[in-house]
């Protein structure tokens, strides 16, 4: 039978009969064929980008420069400047052991990390120049230490509970909570080496070790911001004011980095000093006093031990760090060092510190005859 042949009203019903069929075709077909195209453009996405790290890098950074108040004050989970962070990355239903990896991190060859002195960097994060750093750089702490009894240094902990393994190894179990109030293997313990290394150097250290993330970790920041205006009203000679965290990295394939470096054969947890900065809101104006301490005990830190650290993080954050020139929130290591790694750096870190302020002593008063 020919096509022609057919009345119209039958070739009107064969035409709409085709227009139906090509159309269920075609909602079955589509998507299939868009799935193909959407997994060919992701995978060539991924061959351009993730080969080259620098542009993955700045991605991240353009990333990290938007955000709003809240962020700005701190009130939520907080990783520092590895891969990917927060615990909430992995998947905590998961059973079973996760692998841990022992990377030693250094600067990246890209324009955002400057040099400040022989292995000493600053990794500049926000939109300002970096003369901004440079000038920094240049200048003195403003502050100074005195030869007194009264404390000048206090040490403190807004993630209290943040912890380590408490083995060197390189595997972790998943269900095993990555906080723990147990001193041993929190941060509280490193925070203790570095105060022995302060004190048998002759400046003495508040360490408060009151706990700040449990039960509720929201507002954490709020509550240290309460005793550090308390313990500058009570010691008004503090002038040094350091939050002592561990970071919390997790790689692509869910594997928990530990930053690391070699002293005399043993691995030590790399330490990541953060020093913020205003983010227009006019609620940190004096941000490049803590970037000139902060890049003072960098080149301290480097000076004494090339690679114990990873770059000086300066970014739009505000950790309490107006309430003090001298303040600085400082990582020590990861979820994935062990409690040995993080008290060796701790001690490196205080001995490092104490001879950094020795040099911004100034002599006792002499007594009038």
């Amino acid at each position: 039978m020919r096509f022609k042949s057919l009345s119209l009203k039958k070739k009107y019903f064969i035409f709409f009969i085709s227009v139906i069929l090509v159309f269920v075709i075609f909602l079955n077909i589509v998507p299939s064929f868009a799935k193909i195209l959407s997994r060919l453009a992701i995978t060539s996405t991924k061959i351009n980008l993730t080969k080259n790290p620098n542009i993955v890098r700045c991605i991240k950074e353009f990333n990290g420069v938007e955000f709003g108040i809240d962020d700005y004050f701190s009130k939520k989970e907080e990783g520092g400047d590895g891969e990917f962070h927060n615990e909430k990355d992995v998947d905590k239903t998961e059973s079973g052991e996760g692998i841990i990896i022992r990377k030693q991190y250094e600067p990246l060859n890209t324009i955002k990390f400057i040099n400040i002195g022989k292995s000493a960097y600053v990794n500049n994060l926000t939109k300002l120049s970096n003369d901004v750093v440079i000038k920094a750089n240049k200048q003195k702490p403003a502050f100074n230490l005195e030869t007194t009894n009264e404390p000048q240094v206090l040490i403190y902990h807004t993630h209290t509970t943040e912890c380590y393994e408490k083995e060197e190894t390189d595997r972790y179990n998943k269900n095993v909570p990555t906080r723990s109030k147990d001193t041993k293997i929190n941060v509280v313990g490193v925070g203790q080496e570095i105060v022995k290394q302060l004190e048998l150097r002759g400046i003495k250290t508040v360490h408060d070790t009151k706990i700040y993330d449990d039960p509720a970790y929201s507002g954490a920041y709020d509550r240290t911001n309460a005793m550090i205006a308390k313990n500058l009203k009570q010691h008004p000679k503090i002038k040094v004011v350091l939050d002592i965290h561990r970071d919390s990295i997790v790689n692509q394939r869910k594997e928990r980095v530990a930053p690391v470096t070699k002293i005399n054969g043993e691995n030590v947890a790399q330490i990541m000093i953060i020093s913020g900065c205003d983010n227009g809101t006019n609620h940190y104006k004096n941000y490049a006093k803590n970037l000139s301490f902060a890049c003072f005990l960098e080149k301290q830190l480097e000076t004494e031990h090339p690679k114990i650290t990873r770059p000086v993080s300066f970014k739009y954050k505000h950790y309490n760090q107006s309430l003090s020139p001298g303040a600085l929130l400082i990582e020590v290591g990861s979820q994935a060092n062990s409690t040995r790694e993080a008290h060796l750096a701790g001690i490196y870190l205080g001995a490092s510190l104490a001879n950094a302020l020795t040099q911004l002593k100034v002599p006792a008063a002499q007594p009038k005859k």
